[in-house]
């Protein structure tokens, strides 16, 4: 038995006697919680930090990462701490979690592809190798992950242009906020929309049928572990070709109500113009996990047997997703053609960004870029300095847009106990107040507080009551920031 067949023991010492943190260093988000750089004091090595308040769900997810650290395809969870910690920005300590982690150094997945000359079938089937080894040794603890997507497979430190070869590449399965134990009563809809499976689509429109009164509670709607065959089959696919099988037409909309139908049925094709060259065997274990019936998707342990997996055959043609997923001109017009295959309907937003955001000519993320880049010069290296989540005009606007928001009619008239159907509007005001205040876990709060998932809001929304935890937050910002932001 090994340490990581036993729960997790939470240290209550101070982390910093072990660990000196880098509060500056930024390595990424969550779905739960903020990633800091920290260095084992005793031997210098680096290791990822992640910081969750100390919640039942967020000591659950350290339980089950733990759990799965034992896969060699999983990034190793190395030390949990339970602290109360002064975080930049915080006026009072809070009790968190403070997860030590393994420090993947190589980026994301389809970052490294776009930065490959000559990917081929081969290489693919390698790394999907890797990913569906993580997924089965999850599941053979009974444990959903329901977060697979390219931004949770990390790389081991690698050197793309320098040469190296692609067979020694290193992918791991992080962030396990939306993991979950598995024994068939899956009810959740918690998901991202490029790669959610139909039966959490399914679970999404019962729960929401049932708060509206439209379908009386009865029996919940369960659904499994096969949610994560079905993201599987779609990461595969963009492998392969460079676009994904389902997307949004409505620039506004991340997930349309046409996209939903089309992943509820299945409807996605091979356009020869990047499928005429790619093997049979490819194909048919796309097929195999885009499956939509449930019980018919081909399982982790039937997918490792599969021959493209296994046979170690493959066309040597180089594929075309790294130039489609760099160029956004490539990009667009690959997604025409393959609506072409589905409705006839061209594609013209902006939606599904996979080139790297170093290459993104987007002025949203660049503003935001510059911003984070001056505050994170400005702050001092430790757990007194103001995070750019509280510092930036660019994040108080963000904040009075939405609550502003909030103030206007909903679609449908609210019910009586206030609450309303979220439109567009808001979804899109949300996401935006996130991006500009990263990090900021009173915010994040409020807007949970709401059912927000990630991606929409799963229930209905309490407006006024949003409105009311936003005008908290923007209470908390500094009182120069707030005066120079309403006189500007």
């Amino acid at each position: 038995m090994t340490h990581y067949d036993r729960e997790p023991v939470f240290k209550t010492h101070p982390i910093t006697r072990d660990y000196e943190i880098n509060w500056k260093k930024n390595l990424g988000s969550g779905v739960s919680g903020p990633v800091r750089l920290c260095i084992h004091r005793e031997t210098g090595k680096k290791y990822a930090l992640k910081i969750l308040l100390d919640r039942p769900k967020a000591r659950k997810e350290v339980s089950l990462h733990w759990r799965c650290s034992s896969s060699r395809y999983v990034v190793r969870a190395i030390d949990v701490f339970a602290n109360e910690v002064i975080l930049p920005g915080d006026s009072v300590a809070k009790k968190r979690i403070l997860l030590v982690m393994e420090l993947m150094e190589g980026g994301e997945l389809f970052e490294y592809i776009t930065k490959r000359r000559n990917f081929t079938e081969r290489e693919a089937s390698q790394i999907l190798n890797q990913v569906v080894q993580a997924v089965r040794d999850c599941h053979h603890l009974n444990i959903a992950h329901r977060d697979i997507k390219p931004e949770n497979l990390l790389l081991e430190k690698c050197d793309v242009r320098a040469g190296e070869n692609p067979t020694s590449l290193k992918v791991k399965l992080a962030d396990f906020g939306f993991a979950k134990i598995d024994n068939g009563d899956l009810t959740t809809p918690q998901f991202t929309p490029y790669y959610v499976a139909p039966q959490v689509l399914e679970a999404q429109k019962r729960q929401k049928e049932i708060r509206s009164g439209v379908r009386s509670p009865g029996s919940p709607y369960y659904y499994d572990r096969s949610c994560d065959m079905w993201s599987l089959g779609v990461i595969l696919y963009i492998m392969l070709c460079g676009y994904p099988p389902f997307y949004s037409e409505i620039p506004s909309q991340s997930l349309s109500q046409r996209m939903k139908s089309r992943i509820m049925s299945g409807s996605f094709e091979f356009p020869d113009k990047e499928w005429n060259n790619i093997s049979d065997n490819a194909k048919d274990l796309v097929r195999k996990l885009l499956c939509v019936d449930a019980t018919k998707r081909i399982t982790i342990d039937e997918a490792i047997r599969h021959p493209w997996l296994s046979s170690g055959s493959f066309p040597t043609a180089d594929l075309p997703s790294p130039g489609i997923m760099l160029d956004k001109e490539a990009l667009d017009q690959a997604k025409a053609f393959h609506s072409e295959f589905l409705q006839g309907m061209r594609r013209e937003e902006e939606g599904f960004f996979l080139k790297p955001i170093g290459k993104s000519q987007n002025k949203l993320l660049s503003n935001r870029k510059k911003t984070l880049a001056q505050n994170n010069t400005e702050a001092t290296d430790g757990a007194s300095a103001v995070s750019p989540a509280t510092t930036t005009r660019e994040g108080l606007d963000s904040l009075r847009e939405l609550k502003d928001l909030c103030a206007m009619p909903p679609p449908l008239p609210p019910s009586t106990s206030g609450e309303s159907y979220a439109d567009s509007s808001l979804i899109e005001g949300v996401k935006k107040a996130l991006m500009y205040n990263e990090g900021h876990e009173r915010l994040q709060s409020a807007i949970q507080a709401e059912s927000w998932n990630g991606t929409e809001f799963v229930a209905m929304v309490n407006r006024q009551r949003l409105a009311l935890s936003l005008q908290a937050v923007i209470d908390s910002f500094p009182t120069v920031l707030v005066s120079e932001s309403s006189t500007s």
